[in-house]
């Protein structure tokens, strides 16, 4: 059995066990963790590599002097020969190679130039919450974890996917008549609106029980008036006599910029009116006001400046990534949900 084949029949039994579609692509399953992808070994390279420097480690010991046997064998030995002929010249996709590094990095750009894997650009910027793909986390059922990594991939089953290559099949919303791709079904699509709210609600509830444990004081969706109109930022939480914190939350479309997205919603809420108010609600200065955002993707990445803000309120590397989870988990939920007002 070749390397080839191995690397075929892992990702088969991925396919099974995840899944997923035929049509997803391959670099899916081989680039990193972090950058989008399922950090599978990808043996058919990784072995040559690892058996190319297993073979200049043994010529070097050789060529040190110490042992004269196998510097005899090294010399002479026509197996050594042919390996060195075999794998001295390792390539991956036309190219030679040295490590597995540049490898990944292939691998990561051919994911980022595909359909499907060009919404987890962002997944880099904070890398350490999208551990729960690969560290065994026992904070999904197994069904969750399946849909959520579905989610991730953008490998759910709807009528825009199903129609590539099919140009005469229906690839329409039956509600909106829109494109139905996921992003569609998870963002803007009249019929998912009840469980797209009730993801947004439930990120603010995690994010305030979290803000409770760190000894704040929260109130959801307070009613602030100003010369706009009545303003209702998601979260204030404050520490009596000491600072406070408005936050807002988001899921935005996975080619968002997400830094971007998260200094909208700063600039919406930082005005002198709400600054004001959150000053007489928290006792304190406004030097010790603060206004940040939690913005993520419908495809868990999280806006790199949002990350930075929670660490400083206390949240740990855990807090974030069961944040990222809950995102996958409801947007997962509000697929399940459209399929099945499509039955009926």
């Amino acid at each position: 059995m070749t390397l080839l084949t191995d690397s075929r029949l892992v990702r088969k039994a991925v396919r099974g066990w995840l899944r997923l579609p035929h049509d997803l692509p391959k670099s899916m399953f081989y680039a990193r963790v972090y950058e989008g992808g399922l950090g599978i070994p990808e043996l058919c390279v990784h072995m040559r590599l690892a058996k190319r420097d297993r073979l200049n480690r043994l010529l070097e010991r050789a060529a040190g002097g110490t042992d004269p046997v196998l510097d005899w064998m090294v010399t002479h030995s026509h197996t050594v020969e042919l390996e060195k002929k075999r794998y001295q010249n390792v390539k991956f996709e036309g190219s030679a190679v040295t490590n597995m590094t540049q490898v990944k990095d292939c691998r990561s750009r051919q994911l980022h130039g595909t359909v499907d894997g060009r919404g987890l650009s962002n997944h880099a910027a904070v890398p350490s919450i999208h551990s729960w793909v690969s560290d065994g986390t026992r904070i999904l059922s197994g069904r969750m974890f399946i849909g959520a990594v579905q989610v991730r991939c953008n490998s759910l089953f709807t009528r825009g996917r199903a129609a590539r290559g099919r140009p005469s099949r229906n690839s329409r919303c039956s509600m909106c008549k829109d494109f139905e791709s996921l992003a569609h079904i998870l963002q803007i699509c009249a019929r998912t609106w009840s469980p797209r709210n009730e993801r947004h609600d439930t990120l603010v509830k995690e994010v305030a029980t979290i803000l409770q444990r760190k000894k704040f004081e929260v109130e959801l969706e307070p009613r602030i008036p100003t010369r706009a109109g009545i303003q209702k930022p998601d979260i204030v939480a404050w520490i009596p006599g000491d600072s406070a914190v408005v936050i807002d939350a988001t899921v935005a479309a996975d080619h968002s910029d997400l830094a971007a997205v998260h200094l909208l919603k700063v600039k919406h809420y930082d005005t002198s009116e709400i600054r004001e108010w959150v000053c007489a609600k928290a006792q304190c200065d406004e030097s010790g006001v603060f206004f940040s955002a939690v913005a993520f993707n419908w495809r868990g990445a999280l806006a790199k400046p949002s990350a930075k803000d929670l660490k400083g309120f206390g949240f740990t590397l855990s807090d974030l990534r069961w944040l990222t989870v809950t995102v996958l988990k409801k947007g997962f939920e509000t697929y399940l949900f459209s399929r099945k007002v499509c039955v009926k």
